[in-house]
């Protein structure tokens, strides 16, 4: 079976069109990161650098192989997800519009529901929406990763910013990808 492709550092921003000027960015205590020390961030040469305004992703979600380690601040996992995450703007995502979404540890963020499972299947994903900048089997279990493999949010009061940082692939290897032949 043919392994996806992977890119030391991968974004994705959601910017809402309009946003209240009254909307706050909502303290969801689901997604907030762990209280042990937090993870080193990888090299990246992102337009949004990644930076202390970043919060790692709670991986506890439903589906997916369980819930990342609760006591692991880096949330390593392999095909997990957080839970519902409450955007403070209206996205409007091919003429439907939605106001919370899905972190996934696979290089999605998908909306209405959570997608837990990688799946060799093309994208888009029929009747299933979401934004994939990474359609891939990530892993971030690799026990040998000193920098990177974790994933990162941060929500403002107009935009979501998702980081996949330095992200391994299934299963539990932290370097790139292995070339595929032709």
């Amino acid at each position: 079976m043919n392994r996806r492709l992977i890119v030391p550092a991968l974004l994705v921003v959601i910017v809402a069109a309009i946003a209240p000027a009254h909307a706050q960015k909502p303290t969801s205590p689901e997604l907030q990161a762990p209280s042990a020390a937090p993870c080193p961030p990888g090299a990246t040469s992102l337009c949004i650098p990644l930076d202390a305004t970043f919060t790692v992703v709670r991986f506890d979600g439903p589906g997916g192989n369980g819930p990342a380690d609760p006591l692991d601040p880096c949330q390593r996992n392999d095909d997990d997800t957080s839970v519902s995450l409450a955007l403070p703007f209206t996205f409007d995502l091919y003429g439907t519009s939605h106001t919370s979404v899905f972190i996934n540890n696979n290089g999605n963020i998908s909306f209405g529901a959570a997608f837990s499972t990688f799946t060799p299947s093309g994208f888009p994903v029929s009747g299933f929406p979401m934004v994939a900048p990474l359609w891939s089997d990530v892993d971030t279990r690799a026990p040998t990763s000193t920098v990177g493999g974790v994933v990162y949010y941060k929500l403002e009061a107009n935009r979501l910013t998702v980081i996949w940082d330095h992200v391994g692939y299934y299963d539990q290897h932290d370097g790139l990808f292995p070339a595929r032949p032709i």
